[in-house]
């Protein structure tokens, strides 16, 4: 569990100074397109690209501003189907996606009031430097795969969770949690106060 507990976080200036300059601020990790069109966690949509405008709304209302964040090879699923919804909703986001190095956005997630993501090494290793966020798996018995079977257990959602860190964590399933579920949740951890 304390696996990342002495992460060097030499080099990571220019992401926590650019956490500084978004605070406060709530982090979106959108994902790859790939894991939402053609095999994934959200292939089929079960969270679809309106209900991540419908969170950023949410939290913008609550004073924050969303920052997306993810690798270079994220941001076709930002630019072809989250960014015009955004835009349509008179939102302004953050595009930070593929503009740092993997420890850079480490250290700028360390300055977020909490990340919301497609599950991936981001959100995990993100809980374990101590973080707020949660992340969606596939529901067991629904392939994430259109041509074999690939599943998980409900239970992955939070069985890797670092103990006594649960608060910090919101594991959720595509297809069961709405975004006013989320908004609710996080609501009730104050994770957007002060």
């Amino acid at each position: 569990w304390a696996g990342v507990d002495e992460f060097d976080w030499t080099g990571t200036e220019r992401g926590a100074e650019g956490g500084d300059a978004a605070t406060p601020f709530a982090a979106f990790y959108l994902g790859p397109e790939q894991g939402h069109t053609e095999e994934g966690h959200n292939l089929g949509w079960l969270w679809e690209p309106k209900h991540w405008v419908q969170l950023g709304g949410a939290f913008k209302r609550r004073g924050l501003k969303v920052c997306v964040v993810g690798a270079s090879y994220d941001r076709s699923f930002w630019e072809r189907y989250v960014r015009t919804g955004v835009g349509e909703d008179n939102q302004e986001w953050e595009d930070r996606i593929g503009t740092m190095e993997i420890g850079e956005t480490f250290a700028f997630l360390k300055k977020a009031k909490f990340l919301i993501g497609y599950q991936s090494g981001l959100s995990i290793v993100h809980h374990y430097l101590g973080g707020k966020g949660g992340s969606w798996w596939r529901p067991d018995g629904n392939s994430g795969h259109p041509g074999r079977k690939l599943c998980f257990s409900n239970e992955m959602k939070d069985a890797w969770i670092r103990p006594g860190w649960e608060k910090n964590w919101l594991g959720m399933l595509y297809g069961r949690e709405t975004p006013l579920d989320v908004i609710k949740e996080i609501d009730k951890r104050g994770w957007c106060d002060g």
